[in-house]
């Protein structure tokens, strides 16, 4: 039985958690550990509204953890779980450590770094906290010049975002299109935003970056020098998996969880970015998403007091925003051996929809979430379904399965 929990982990998944376990009626000691000062925000916004001036979201309203007994506990960094004779003892950086019946990991992830000279110059930035959100955003009437390395979601957003403001933005990315985990239709629609915005792109890597004592050009593998204000390094995330390796716990990809999100020790789970659960027919996945972070932590939250297996029926699904424009993608496109396309009127694609054999295993939809939503449900349940009827833009996706 539980009657106590530490949460490791100051994000998404950490500070749902804490809320979920309250919301399902847990009265027992929860103690959440952060190694930032500023309690759970969310993450998506900081790369969009929180640049252009819009104020931090918080998970839960600040007053959350002391109007509902939840110890918060910021500027701690965690290093270790082990077990003793209390049962389970979280190790902390310059403090006693903590003890607990249950331990929920939701460690998180942090942006990769690019081994290239000039990485210590002031204004080589990456994104991946509110401070570094803030930093940017204090420099912006300096800032004319901006480098993106990576053309990923982050990379794209911020784009967005700063040519927004009048920034001039060359984002330098090695593939051949931005965004390419939505597939080629979607990631050509993303690069013809960007460019009719004013946004230049670079298919290269950057080989330097160059100035006295802050950046003020990069130069590509390639030869080209670009001049800049601010170099944004976004070229992907790596899970933290410190503590978790720490502990002796299973790591490959990620923290390796069941579909309860429970780890090799028993009354441990991961939770967030860091943990590489499994999806049903999908397989194991780590998935880096905000959606994600709130599923594991409701899962995690129900078996610890003894709910039903949520688990298996989770489907991955994330969105980017660009300009005025949402692409969303459900389930693992790339798994598909077939794809079917929606056409609109001009007949650009808006929908995308991947099967492998007859059964639905991802969808990449443009300004479409109510398609995306019901493409998740095909994915969830793995009803057969008609390539005919998924192609057919007047027909509702809901009735595309096949009839037992």
């Amino acid at each position: 039985m539980t009657n106590s929990v530490a949460i490791i982990g100051g994000g998404q998944a950490g500070g749902t958690l804490a809320q979920a376990l309250r919301q399902r009626g847990f009265t027992g000691p929860v103690t959440l550990v952060s190694a930032e000062t500023t309690p759970p925000y969310e993450r998506p916004p900081l790369s969009k509204g929180v640049l252009v001036g819009d104020d931090l979201t918080h998970v839960v309203p600040a007053d959350f953890y002391a109007q509902n007994n939840v110890d918060i506990r910021l500027g701690r960094r965690a290093t270790e779980v082990r077990r003793d004779d209390l049962g389970l003892e979280v190790v902390l950086e310059s403090a006693p450590p903590l003890n607990a019946d249950t331990v929920v990991l939701a460690t998180g992830s942090r942006p990769r770094a690019i081994s290239v000279p000039g990485m210590d110059l002031e204004n080589v930035v990456s994104l991946n906290t509110i401070a570094d959100a803030w930093h940017i955003r204090n420099q912006l009437s300096r800032l004319e010049r901006v480098v993106i390395a990576g053309a990923g979601f982050v990379g794209t957003e911020v784009a967005a975002s700063l040519r927004g403001l009048g920034c001039d933005v060359v984002l330098v990315e090695p593939a051949p299109q931005p965004a390419t985990r939505l597939g080629p239709w979607a990631a050509e629609a993303v690069r013809e935003l960007h460019e009719a915005a004013g946004v230049r792109f670079v298919q290269d890597v950057l080989a330097a970056a160059e100035g006295d004592t802050r950046v003020q050009r990069v130069v590509t593998a390639g030869g080209e020098v670009l001049p800049c204000d601010l170099l944004l390094v976004a070229v992907g995330s790596a899970p933290n998996l410190e503590v978790a390796a720490n502990s002796g716990l299973d790591c490959a990809e990620g923290i390796v969880c069941d579909d309860r999100g429970r780890t090799s020790m028993a009354d441990v789970y991961a939770v967030g970015d860091a943990a590489s659960w499994p999806y049903g027919p999908l397989g194991r996945l780590r998935v880096e998403h905000f959606r994600t972070a709130i599923d594991h932590a409701q899962v995690v939250a129900g078996d610890i007091l003894g709910g039903p297996a949520e688990g298996s029926s989770l489907v991955p699904w994330f969105w980017t925003d660009q300009y005025q424009h949402r692409f969303e993608v459900a389930g693992r496109p790339d798994q598909g051996t077939t794809e079917v396309r929606r056409h609109g009127p001009a007949g650009r694609p808006y929908l995308s929809l991947h099967l492998r054999d007859d059964r639905l295993v991802g969808a990449i939809g443009l300004d479409r979430p109510r398609d995306v939503r019901a493409a998740s449900q095909l994915i969830r349940t793995q009803v057969p379904v008609s390539p005919d009827l998924l192609g057919d833009p007047s027909i509702d996706l809901r009735k595309a399965a096949v009839p037992a």
